[in-house]
């Protein structure tokens, strides 16, 4: 018997032991095992597929989306929206020293820099400038959004949409663009610490996926963003109308929100994607309109930054830990606590925010009774009152989880932080106390280099003193009755990164 012969369900199996370059050389072999192998195919190739923001690379997309046989096995399309972000390749480097205050400055730099006299150096300054050109135009004049409406209205099975940057994930279209210009697009540079005049790029993508979803009435169920601006996108841009169209149906949301660089005074409100002057900015006001959206929501993962190059570990006015109070990420979750009603929520991840036990309880009682696993990371709990300073604010946070949470079966604590510094879960007498005079020195001093600090003798301390993980409905009910009282404050303590696979809970390869 031939492989010819073989029913097409072994010959599927057969070739999901295969590497990719066999799978494409077997089927390329003969028309009968082509079509046999179809199904394989589709579902390896394309059920899950990511893109850059350029027009070779959405236009792949319209095409899968345009093939009878193969967009039935799309549901899952990202996208990067980085193309040479905060970085200039070496043909252009120019632009690179630019110290512009704007977004038109730097543009008008890279617009009138000297042309590369080396033949290999013109042609990649040239793909270069080329490149960020159609980049620009898909996002900032309507294109994109056209193309997306267009996409998701011919994929029938697409259930998510996301976002994914760093070298790490691979868009189609990228290894063609770094052999063009002689460097990766995918590459971050150096946040720069200027204003910009208009949203970021991951900010403009968000928006036309949403007017996509909109358009093209494609029921979303999943939505994952990376550096999103949410309180500096206008009204007239992303109308109620609008969000609730591309939202009302979503069930999973993670999303990683940043505070706006763009300003927000009046001499620049006109500027598209920005809030306009009679708007006045809320922080927290974009995901308080988002979540308002999504009224279903079952999952959501939560992380709020600052802004560029700004620390979670260190308080916005250095040695005064009151300050945490008046934070981007504290008045951000603070307006969510107090207006948005997460009543269907199974599933949370918040990390990076401070706040106090009377917050997060707000943010959790309307789901408490269906609330199945939790995750925090990175959370700074402060006393409910200034003076407070006696306050045990974990305990009162986890007395609530063992009170009103009688479905959760899974929590997972790590490097959880008070005012002063962080907690353990293991009673140490060699770790330094959470008291005294000197304690906001040692936050500032022993805070690692890669969290914005001095990085001087910094403390690190064993993986399981500052992570807690439990899992099964009597377990977890149990371990969290313990912790009310068995955790103890110490001053700020650092640990080796956790296993990312034990927080990233990506649920998108299971076949819905």
């Amino acid at each position: 018997m031939g492989i010819l012969d073989l029913p097409n369900e072994l010959l599927h199996d057969i070739f999901s032991y295969l590497e990719d370059q066999d799978v494409f050389n077997g089927r390329l072999s003969n028309k009968s095992l082509e079509h046999a192998t179809l199904a394989h195919f589709g579902k390896r190739f394309f059920r899950k597929k990511g893109f850059m923001i350029t027009s070779p690379s959405i236009n792949v997309l319209l095409h899968i989306a345009a093939s009878e046989r193969l967009r039935k096995y799309g549901q899952h399309i990202w996208f990067n929206p980085d193309c040479f972000t905060f970085v200039s390749p070496a043909c252009a480097q120019q632009c690179e020293a630019s110290d512009s205050e704007s977004d038109d400055e730097l543009d008008g730099i890279r617009r009138t820099a000297s042309r590369p006299v080396d033949k290999e150096a013109l042609a990649q300054y040239e793909a270069y400038q080329a490149c960020i050109d159609d980049h620009e135009a898909l996002l900032w004049q309507g294109v994109l959004e056209q193309n997306l409406a267009m996409a998701f209205k011919s994929l029938p099975n697409l259930m998510t949409i996301g976002m994914r940057r760093s070298e790490d994930y691979s868009p189609y279209g990228w290894r063609a663009l770094k052999a063009a210009v002689g460097e990766d697009p995918r590459v971050l540079g150096p946040i720069p610490y200027r204003q910009t005049k208009r949203l970021s790029g991951s900010t403009q993508l968000f928006v036309a996926v949403l007017q996509a979803a909109a358009s093209s009435s494609k029921q979303i169920q999943r939505l994952y963003t990376d550096a999103v601006e949410f309180d500096n996108i206008s009204h007239l841009q992303l109308p109620e109308t609008v969000l609730i169209a591309g939202c009302e149906s979503i069930l999973y949301l993670e999303l990683n929100a940043v505070k706006g660089w763009v300003p927000t005074d009046k001499r620049v409100g006109g500027v598209r994607g920005h809030i306009n002057p009679s708007e006045t900015f809320v922080p927290g006001s974009g995901l308080v309109r988002l979540f308002s959206a999504t009224p279903n929501l079952k999952e959501l993962g939560l992380q709020i930054f600052s802004g560029p190059r700004q620390s979670h570990l260190i308080a916005p006015i250095p040695k005064d830990p009151e300050s945490w109070r008046q934070s981007y990420p504290y008045l951000v979750l603070a307006n969510i606590a107090a207006n948005v009603s997460f009543r269907h929520l199974t599933r949370m991840k918040l990390e990076k925010v401070p706040a106090t036990a009377a917050m997060l309880q707000n943010l959790f009682k309307p789901c408490a009774a269906v609330l199945t696993s939790m995750k925090l990371r990175d959370i700074r709990l402060l006393p409910s009152t200034m003076d407070a300073e006696t306050e045990r604010p974990w305990s009162d946070f986890f007395a609530f989880l063992v009170e009103s949470c009688p479905s959760l079966s899974y929590v997972l604590f790590q490097h959880l932080m008070h005012a002063r510094g962080g907690v353990s879960f293991q009673p140490e007498d060699d770790l330094p106390a959470g008291d005294g005079e000197n304690e906001n020195s040692y936050l500032i001093d022993h805070v690692p280099e890669s969290h914005g600090g001095t990085g001087r003798a910094a403390l690190f301390v064993k993986f399981d003193r500052l992570i807690l993980e439990v899992s099964g409905l009597n377990e977890v009910n149990a371990k969290l009755t313990e912790v009310v009282q068995g955790h103890w404050h110490c001053q700020s303590l650092f640990s080796y990164a956790m296993d990312e696979m034990l927080w990233h809970t990506d649920t998108s390869d299971e076949d819905w």
